[in-house]
C-alpha cells in the first residue's frame, strides 16, 4: 500500500467511525427497547432454508394460508418479481394457485440432467381466462449450489409446460447469480432461463406491501414484523438506513467511493476469505490433502480416505464440509449422515445438511461475536474444523 492509498484509507476512517460509533449507540437502545426480540432468533432457526424460510414464503403466498388474506400476499408478490411470457399478471388465476414445498420431480438421473427437489413450486391452473403457468424458487440462505440444480428444473418445467410459461426465480440474500455447477453445461453459454430476486430488497419490498394490506390483523402484522426483522438481521441491515444513505454521500463528495467499495469488497468476502485461509493451514500442515485438479471449485481440499475413492472434503466458498465421492454415496449415506450428526463444532455455528447423492457434509457460521475475528480466533476455527475432519475420518474407518 503506497502513501496515497493509505491516507485515502485515514480520510475513509474519519468518515466512517462516527457513524459506527453512532450505531452502536442506536443498537443498545434498540435493544433496550425489545426491537431485537424475534422468536425466529429464539428458536435459533434463523437460517433454516427449509423450515423457516420456505415454510414462511409458501404459508404467505398460499391463497388458503392461515392468514385469512386471501390471494393478496400472492398479488402483491407477483407485481415485485419478474415473470416471463407473462405481461399482465390479472391473466394468472392467483385464487385457485397451489403452492409446494419440497416438491419431488423423481430420483435424480446418472446423468444429473432429470430429477430432484423443487424448494417451492406456485402453480396455476389454466381456465376460460387464464393460462397455465408454473414459478419455481430455488431459495439459498448459506446452502451450496448442487450439480445441475437448476437445469434439472429448467427440463422438468419444458416436460410439463410445453408452451414455456413458467419464470424460475433464483432467490439469495443479495441477489447472486447461481453458480456454472447449477446452471448445468449444456446451458452455461445459452442465454439465462432463470432470473435473479433477492431477500435484501425484493423480499423486503414485498413483504412491506403486505404489512400495508393486512390492516389490524395483529398476528399476522406482528409476524410480517418479525420476519422481515429477520431478514434485516441475516443481510445485516438491522439499523438506520438513513445514515448510511447520508454516510454514502459524505464518501461521494470526498471522492473516496472507490477505496471505499473496493475495502467493503474485501470485508464482505471476510467468511470465505478466513475459510480459504484455514484451506491453505490444512494443506500446509498435512500432505495427504489435496486439490483435485477437475474439481470446478479451486479451493475446495480433499482427502481420500478409502479405496472406493471416497472423500473427506473442505469448501471454504460455502463453508462445507464432510464427505464427498463422485460415483455417489449409495450404501455409504446412512453411515456417513450418523457420523457427521455426532461431531460438533463447538465454537461455530453449525447446521447438518441433507445426504445428496455425491455429498454429505455439514456447513458453519462463525460466531456472532466474531465479526472482526482475531488471529487466535482464526487458529480456535482452524482447530475446530481440522478436529472434525479428522473425527470423520476416524469414526468412518472404525465403521
Amino acid at each position: 500500500m503506497n502513501n496515497a492509498e493509505f491516507n485515502r484509507l485515514k480520510r475513509l476512517a474519519k468518515i466512517v467511525i462516527p457513524t459506527i460509533e453512532k450505531n452502536k449507540k442506536q443498537r443498545i437502545e434498540k435493544e433496550r427497547r425489545g426491537d431485537f426480540f424475534n422468536i425466529f432468533s429464539i428458536l435459533k432457526v434463523e437460517r433454516n432454508e427449509v423450515y423457516t424460510h420456505s415454510a414462511m414464503l409458501c404459508e404467505l403466498l398460499n391463497p388458503k394460508g392461515s392468514h385469512g388474506m386471501s390471494d393478496k400476499f400472492l398479488s402483491l408478490f407477483l407485481e415485485e418479481i419478474p415473470l416471463r411470457r407473462i405481461y399482465d399478471i390479472n391473466q394468472l388465476n392467483t385464487k385457485n394457485a397451489s403452492i409446494n414445498k419440497e416438491f419431488s420431480i423423481g430420483p435424480i438421473n446418472r446423468k444429473k440432467e432429470k430429477g430432484g427437489q423443487i424448494d417451492i413450486l406456485i402453480e396455476f391452473k389454466a381456465s376460460d381466462y387464464s393460462p397455465e403457468y408454473a414459478i419455481v424458487i430455488e431459495n439459498k440462505i448459506d446452502a451450496r449450489d448442487q450439480e445441475a440444480q437448476l437445469a434439472r428444473y429448467y427440463h422438468y418445467l419444458i416436460d410439463n409446460y410445453p408452451k414455456k410459461n413458467f419464470t424460475i426465480l433464483y432467490l439469495t440474500k443479495f441477489g447472486n447469480p447461481p453458480s456454472a455447477i447449477s446452471i448445468g453445461k449444456h446451458h452455461q453459454k445459452n442465454k439465462p432461463y432463470w432470473n435473479c430476486i433477492s431477500y435484501s430488497y425484493d423480499i423486503q419490498k414485498w413483504l412491506k406491501k403486505c404489512l400495508d394490506v393486512s390492516g389490524e390483523i395483529l398476528p399476522v402484522k406482528e409476524t410480517l414484523k418479525q420476519y422481515s426483522n429477520l431478514i434485516n438481521k441475516i443481510t445485516d441491515k438491522e439499523l438506520n438506513m438513513a445514515d448510511n444513505k447520508k454516510l454514502i454521500r459524505q464518501i461521494y463528495a470526498e471522492n473516496l467511493f472507490e477505496t471505499a467499495v473496493e475495502f467493503v469488497d474485501i470485508w464482505q468476502q471476510k467468511d470465505t476469505l478466513i475459510a480459504e485461509i484455514i484451506a491453505d493451514m490444512i494443506l500446509e500442515s498435512d500432505e495427504k490433502w489435496v486439490k483435485l485438479e477437475n474439481f470446478p471449485d479451486t479451493k475446495t481440499i480433499f482427502k481420500l480416505i478409502d479405496v472406493d475413492e471416497l472423500y473427506l472434503f473442505f469448501e471454504p466458498s460455502t463453508l462445507t464440509l464432510g464427505f464427498y465421492r463422485e460415483k455417489g454415496l449409495i450404501g455409504k449415506k446412512r453411515k456417513l449422515t450418523q457420523i457427521i450428526q455426532e461431531v460438533s463444532l463447538h465454537t461455530l455455528r453449525t447446521n447438518v445438511e441433507q445426504t445428496l447423492d455425491d455429498w454429505c457434509y455439514i456447513s458453519f457460521a462463525y460466531a456472532k461475536e466474531e465479526k472482526s475475528p482475531s488471529k487466535t480466533a482464526i487458529e480456535d476455527y482452524y482447530n475446530e474444523i481440522y478436529k472434525a475432519l479428522k473425527t470423520f475420518e476416524r469414526k468412518y474407518k472404525r465403521l
